[in-house]
């Protein structure tokens, strides 16, 4: 159990850095030339997504330290996105690119309970 906990902790890890570097990455291009990082027509819906995001970002920086708080800070955040998406347009999203997410969250839970990570 305890290789497969760190396997599931390395891809998890992996993952979370390529989501990190990938939205680093938009943050930079856009302030580099000169755009700006939210739209100045931004609307409520978006905004809170975006909140929304943010949350689950942060999550996926406090999973380095703290796999099993931020494994759930991940699937907390990725739960309201699914939540709120479906409120605002009745239908959940498509984007495999959710589902990535939320198992990331999941992989650092349980790679945490494999391994013996902190007990938060």
């Amino acid at each position: 159990m305890y290789r497969l906990g760190f396997l599931f902790l390395i891809t998890s890890r992996l993952l979370a850095l390529g989501f990190l570097g990938y939205a680093g990455f938009h943050v930079y291009t856009a302030l580099s030339t000169g755009q700006q990082v939210l739209p100045p027509d931004i609307t409520g819906p978006e905004s809170s997504m975006g909140m929304l995001f943010g949350f689950v970002f942060l999550g996926m920086t406090i999973a380095w330290f703290r796999e099993r708080l931020g494994g759930w800070i991940i699937v907390l955040g990725m739960t309201a996105i699914y939540t709120s998406e479906y409120l605002w347009s009745y239908v959940l999203p498509e984007s495999e690119i959710y589902m990535v997410m939320m198992a990331t969250g999941f992989m650092f839970i349980l790679s945490s309970g494999m391994i013996g990570g902190f007990a938060d």
